[in-house]
Formats: C-alpha cells, structure tokens, sequence
C-alpha cells in the first residue's frame, strides 16, 4: 500500500490506481483510480458505484471535466515532470472553474518542495514514493505562507 500525506497526517493510502483497464467499470473494485477516459461514456451517468476516482496528467482535454467525473470522490493529477508548470494551472482551473470540491490528488514526478504552491492551488493530498522524506514534507505543507488574492 502507497503512503499518503492528506490533511498534514502520514497515512497508508487505501487507494489503488489502475494503470491499464482491461474490463469495465464494474470490474474494479471500490478504492480504484481509473484512467479518467473510463468516464468518458455518458451512458454510464449515474456511476454504478461511488468510489472510484479518475487519474489524468496535466495535458488531460478539459472537456472531460463534466457531470459525473466532478462527482467522482478522488481526481488524481499524475505529474509526468515537474518542469511542466501546467500542472499547476489545471489544480485551479479543477478547484475555481469546475468547482470541484473533493479530494485533488498529485502524484508522481513532482518535487517536495513543490508541494506548498500545490497546496495553494488547492491539492488536499499527496502521493509520494516509499523513500520520500516525509517529515520534509510536512514542514514544507505547514510552512509554506498562503497567498494574498
């Protein structure tokens, strides 16, 4: 099981992300983050089931972020690098203009020191490697002041 800092805690992720699907959404159990394509079919709409969350990288085509994928419990933006500063633009584009208002999730090749400005773009959780250093983390999410607007 991944680690999770969520909320300034340290937890064991109960989350699973599904890299390839290979059947459809009733194929997997709840606590699985699917590829954010598998909701893309409005037939599905209401989703069978609650707890299933959706992954994308940050080149994701925003149109996908309609009806039931904002009613998802988890949307996971995987950083592919941590150069890409379009990352940061989707969390506030995913907070402000789909006003979703679940847990937004980063994970993947982003920087700890990163974590602050993803926290002020309206992230609530984050998915670090095994090796990370997470009480360094924790100092940056606690430490990091929060903008002026």
């Amino acid at each position: 099981m991944a680690i999770l800092i969520k909320q300034n805690l340290v937890m064991k992720d109960k989350w699973t992300k599904v890299a390839n699907m290979s059947g459809g959404l009733m194929d997997y159990p709840n606590f699985s983050i699917l590829p954010v394509q598998a909701f893309s079919d409005p037939l599905q709409n209401p989703l069978p089931i609650n707890w299933l969350g959706a992954w994308f990288n940050a080149d994701v085509d925003q149109s996908i972020f309609q009806g039931h994928v904002l009613s998802l419990p988890v949307l996971n933006i995987v950083v592919e690098d941590y150069n890409d500063g379009r990352v940061f633009t989707l969390c506030r584009l995913i907070r402000a203009r789909f006003n979703y208002a679940k847990e937004l999730r980063i994970s993947g090749n982003f920087l700890i020191e990163q974590m602050g400005i993803f926290k002020n773009c309206g992230v609530d959780s984050f998915a670090l490697p095994d090796d990370a250093d997470y009480d360094y983390a924790l100092f940056i999410l606690k430490n990091t002041p929060v903008p002026c607007i």
